[in-house]
């Protein structure tokens, strides 16, 4: 259970990580 939520959690912070990185590419590419 522990693993399973910390497992969430790095992945969640590296979806963030990248749509925040895609964000920054996108307002630049305007």
């Amino acid at each position: 259970t522990v693993l399973r939520g910390r497992f969430a959690a790095q992945l969640a912070l590296v979806s963030t990580q990248d749509w925040l990185q895609a964000k920054e590419e996108f307002l630049r590419s305007d």
